[in-house]
């Protein structure tokens, strides 16, 4: 009998290697196809990454049924992220496919294995990622988006307000507003919470034109002995296996002097969960104002700056803080 890896407090276990005879698939020389859906995104898809694709979706229904199990009802559609993915016709949604390759280079850049180069993309791996997603998603009951969004779940402690020059949605997070006391209380609470939060924030990405978001920190407030010790361990472990390349880049603001002049390394431990290694910058300012703008203006065009933050945008507001 094949003994499975134990699944910690997060859920996750390390990734199990697909059966040999599926490593068969990966020779099929896959026909790169012109004639499907295409998008903003889809378009810089190399030839590489178009026959791996391929490769993943001729598994999706063994990753399906692997998930939900033989008796899933049909039709066979899972969501990520709110983008729905039909097994059967996963190429009718260029969205679906941003999805998807998500995974895929996940092992090639190094986010499971934290290996600073580029590897080979790997199907194998990107299967064993996608059903691991998949059953996670299950336990954490992650299914609705309706649930996710609705304003019971909405978190108090960021919100979404325009985009980078790039056209990547721009995330502000007030780092004080998180309720840290409740990671020492009631860990699997504040677990959850945690997931909803990077739920609702990975869902303001249309997966058209960014499937990442840009990360701005407010540390107004903040006292660095307020971050519970087991924060960063949790976050890696979800973050790491099942929202691969989630963050382009964060700026972090009004940072504490400490971890401006020698804390580089606390910021990218509370923040390297969420981004892709090598390829992603962290910026920290400390509370010097004119550094600020200039730190968020070199990023973001002043018409979608916030006036509070030194740029020409109206209408941000923090949301209301309540317990979460």
């Amino acid at each position: 009998m094949k003994i499975q890896p134990k699944a910690d407090i997060t859920g996750t276990t390390p990734p199990i290697s697909p059966s040999s005879s599926s490593r068969d698939e990966k020779n099929t020389k896959v026909q790169v196809a012109v004639d499907e859906p295409q998008n903003a995104l889809t378009c810089k898809f190399t030839e590489e990454e178009w026959d791996a694709l391929r490769q993943l979706r001729l598994r999706l229904d063994k990753v399906y049924t692997n998930a939900y199990g033989p008796d899933a009802p049909e039709p066979k559609v899972f969501s990520l992220w709110g983008i729905p993915v039909d097994v059967a016709n996963s190429a009718s949604d260029p969205r679906a496919s941003v999805v998807l390759m998500k995974f895929l280079r996940a092992a090639k850049y190094g986010f499971v294995t934290a290996i600073n180069f580029a590897l080979a993309l790997n199907v194998d791996v990107a299967q064993v990622l996608l059903t691991n997603a998949l059953k996670w998603r299950k336990m954490f009951k992650i299914i609705s988006t309706d649930k996710v969004m609705t304003s019971a779940y909405k978190n108090s402690s960021f919100t979404h307000f325009g985009h980078d020059k790039e056209g990547i949605p721009v995330i502000y997070l007030k780092v004080s507003k998180i309720n840290w006391e409740r990671f020492r209380i009631d860990r699997i609470g504040a677990l959850v919470s945690a997931v909803i939060s990077v739920e609702q924030q990975l869902r303001t990405a249309d997966f058209q034109t960014s499937s990442q978001i840009v990360l701005v920190s407010d540390f107004s407030g903040m006292k660095l002995s307020r971050l519970p010790p087991s924060y960063y361990a949790d976050e890696m472990k979800f973050m790491k296996y099942f929202y691969p390349d989630f963050c382009a880049y964060t700026i972090s603001i009004n940072t504490p002097c400490a971890c401006v002049i020698n804390g580089r390394l606390w910021l990218e431990k509370l923040f390297r969960p969420r981004l892709r290694a090598r390829l992603t910058k962290i910026t920290a300012v400390g509370t010097n104002k004119n550094k600020i703008v200039r730190a968020l203006l070199a990023q973001i065009d002043a018409e979608q700056l916030p006036n509070q933050f030194g740029g020409k945008a109206v209408g941000f507001t923090w949301p209301p803080h309540k317990a979460s």
